[in-house]
């Protein structure tokens, strides 16, 4: 399998995985408007995971997320790394997406 398609399993899985542990549809996540509820925390930790877990660039994550600006992309992923460093309650619930049964 090429690298390409093997990237974009994973981004599926962490969307699946994601959309689970907050609740919101990927469609949610993926949605070019904002959103309400946990769908913008949801989308962005997907980004924050894609990024750090892939090492995907900001301009191709803005464009699977709904087309959004890179630098909004670039934004939520600071935003989701910061709160990862001063929240041990959110940094565990994000960790837990991958941790094994």
């Amino acid at each position: 399998m090429n690298e390409n398609k093997q990237k974009a399993y994973q981004i599926v899985e962490i969307l699946s995985r994601v959309s689970a542990k907050w609740e919101v549809s990927i469609d949610e996540i993926l949605s070019p408007t904002r959103g309400c509820g946990s769908a913008p925390e949801a989308r962005a930790v997907a980004m924050y995971l894609v990024q750090d877990e892939l090492d995907i660039q900001m301009m191709k994550i803005a464009k699977v997320f709904g087309g959004r600006d890179p630098s909004t992309a670039g934004k939520a992923v600071s935003r989701i790394r910061k709160r990862m460093e001063l929240d041990s309650e959110f940094r565990e619930k994000v960790e837990s997406l991958f941790e094994k049964a």
